[in-house]
């Protein structure tokens, strides 16, 4: 059998080898660092983390406007309640009282706003925790689909690799040797076809002596630009 045209098709039986690898890695890229998931998990964070920070504020604010209230309260049951009669005192409760309220009023207006910043974040977060999940749902399915393929692949590979020994078997080991040195050497791809007149690899044109030599059953010829085997039918 013309040796060549075997080494071509153990050419291509690799080459879809390596291709379907290649794919698998990308696949296991694919599942395991999902670009959507990553934004919408990251969008969602984001709006916890500021979600919880408003919240925070609010509280506090609240907390501090209640305590400004029992103040006041206290300040007005002691002024009005009889057991203090120093005037001083008595004017200095009135100012505190005075104080207080127009405190009161201003952190009434902050808490307000701080409540319509609250309900505002809270509404972003709920989208966007909507949106992480929508995106999660989309990626199990997509997950599902390259599994699929993942799976499809690796009996591909197999099945090849059954070809691949049965091809070998046919070829002289020194002849095996050189295909695998040059295929380490030129990025995979040992074999070329002749390919209107030209190597299909480089591209390099070859004289019509060069093409008969490609053509004969029983000689390798090696391209004198690459140095790729060359098959011609």
């Amino acid at each position: 059998m013309n040796t060549s045209f075997q080494l071509f098709q153990l050419q291509e039986i690799d080459s879809a080898s390596d291709n379907a690898k290649n794919r698998i890695i990308e696949i296991d890229r694919l599942i395991s660092n999902d670009e959507s998931t990553l934004r919408a998990k990251a969008e969602y964070d984001e709006h916890v983390k500021v979600l919880k920070k408003i919240r925070q504020q609010f509280e506090s604010l609240n907390a501090e406007l209640e305590s400004k209230k029992n103040k006041k309260t206290q300040s007005e049951l002691n002024l009005y309640g009889g057991k203090i009669s120093n005037p001083k005192e008595l004017q200095d409760l009135q100012k505190e009282i005075v104080y207080l309220t127009a405190s009161i009023s201003r952190m009434e207006d902050e808490l307000l706003q701080k409540l319509i910043d609250l309900e505002n974040s809270e509404a972003k977060t709920k989208l966007a925790e909507e949106k992480l999940k929508r995106t999660l749902s989309d990626f199990e399915t997509k997950k599902a689909r390259l599994i699929g393929e993942k799976n499809q692949l690796k009996n591909m590979i197999k099945v090849q690799q059954e070809k691949r020994k049965s091809i070998i078997g046919q070829i002289e080991p020194d002849i095996y040797t050189i295909y695998e040195g040059i295929r380490s050497a030129k990025n995979g791809i040992a074999v070329a076809q002749l390919i209107d007149d030209a190597c299909s690899a480089c591209g390099a044109f070859l004289t019509a002596s060069q093409r008969q030599q490609v053509r004969s059953p029983s000689k390798l010829f090696y391209c004198p630009s690459c140095g790729r085997i060359i098959y011609g039918s």
